[in-house]
C-alpha cells in the first residue's frame, strides 16, 4: 500500500513554488505539524473499563508515525503500540506530541509512555526508562541519486552539507563528524529534512536507514539513495529503539515487555514488520 506522507508532497511542492521552511504548504493531503495534543485516537482492541494509558507519537515521522488525511495518527509504532496493549490488557490513548516535549512530558505526568522511534542511549537512561528493544536500526544517509549523490559515500562524507533532526543520536553523530560545522544543520522533523534534500540545500541527510529506505521505496519517482554508515569502523554500533516511560515506572515497564513478548511470540510482531518494512527482521 502506497501511504500520503505530508512530508514529501510538501517537499515536491516546494520545488516547484519555494515554500517558507516554517510553515507547510495547505494542501489536500499535508498536515501541519501538530503544536499541542489535539489529535487522539483509542486502540478499538484495548479493555472496556480500567486506566486509560497516554501514548505520545510524532505527528511527523513516516513510517513510524504520522497523520493520515483525516488528521488520525497512523504508522509503524501506531499498529505496534496497539498490539502491544491487546495483549497486555492496557486502554491506549494515542496522542501527537512535539519532539522538543521529550521527556518532559513524560517526567511532568503529561502522558505515559511515548513511542516514536526513539533510540535507546545511556544518556537518555538517566533521565527515563526504556522498555525492551522493539527494533533494531543502522544510521543511513539519504542523498540525490545524481552525479554528486552517487560519489557521496562514508569516506567523503564529512565534506558535504549535512542535515539531521535537532536533539537526536543522529545529530550528535553527524557533529562529530563533519568537518566545518557550518556545514551541519538541524531541523526538527524528517518533513525540513527531505525539502533541504530536495531542494539542494543539504547534501545528505542522515537518519534512521528506516526511515530513509521507506521513503526511496514510497516515491521512486524523485531519484533518492541511500547507504549505511558503518559504525563499527567508526567506533559506535547500531542502535536500538524502545519505548520510553517515566524514570522509575517499572510497573509500566513490565507491562510493555510482556506484551511485546506476546507478540512476538504469536507472530503479530512479525506481521507488522511485513507490513512496514517488507521484512521480518526485527
Amino acid at each position: 500500500m502506497k501511504y500520503i506522507i505530508p512530508s514529501l508532497a510538501f517537499a515536491s511542492l516546494c520545488t516547484l513554488t519555494g515554500c517558507s521552511q516554517s510553515e507547510p504548504a495547505k494542501t489536500e493531503t499535508t498536515t501541519t505539524e501538530t503544536t499541542s495534543s489535539i489529535t487522539a485516537s483509542t486502540s478499538n482492541t484495548t479493555p472496556t473499563s480500567g486506566k486509560i494509558y497516554t501514548v505520545a507519537v510524532d505527528s511527523n515521522f513516516p513510517p513510524f508515525s504520522y497523520l493520515d488525511e483525516n488528521g488520525k495518527p497512523i504508522g509503524y509504532d501506531v499498529d505496534l503500540i496497539n498490539a502491544i496493549a491487546n495483549k497486555a490488557n492496557m486502554n491506549v490513548q494515542i496522542l501527537t506530541k512535539k519532539w522538543s516535549e521529550f521527556p518532559q512530558a513524560l517526567n511532568e505526568d503529561q502522558v505515559d509512555l511515548w513511542i516514536a522511534g526513539i533510540s535507546i542511549s545511556e544518556e537518555r537512561k538517566a533521565i527515563i526508562d526504556y522498555s525492551e528493544p522493539y527494533l533494531t536500526y543502522k544510521t543511513g544517509v539519504l542523498t540525490k541519486n545524481n552525479a554528486k549523490g552517487m560519489a557521496i559515500n562514508q569516506a567523503n562524507l564529512a565534506e558535504q552539507r549535512l542535515i539531521a533532526l535537532e536533539s537526536t543520536i543522529d545529530f550528535d553523530y553527524a557533529k562529530t563528524l563533519v568537518k566545518n560545522p557550518e556545514n551541519l544543520h538541524g531541523v526538527s522533523t524528517s518533513f525540513l529534512a527531505m525539502k533541504a534534500i530536495l531542494t539542494d540545500n543539504a547534501d545528505a541527510f542522515i537518519n534512521n536507514n528506516r526511515v530513509l529506505q521507506y521513503n526511496v521505496k514510497q516515491y521512486p519517482e524523485y531519484n533518492l539513495r541511500t547507504f549505511n554508515i558503518d559504525l563499527a569502523n567508526a567506533g559506535g554500533k547500531d542502535g536500538n529503539l524502545g519505548i520510553a516511560v517515566k524514570k522509575g515506572n517499572m510497573d509500566l515497564i513490565k507491562k510493555l515487555n510482556q506484551g511485546l513478548a506476546d507478540i512476538k511470540q504469536d507472530g503479530t510482531y512479525n506481521k507488522i514488520n511485513q507490513q512496514w518494512f517488507g521484512t521480518n527482521e526485527q
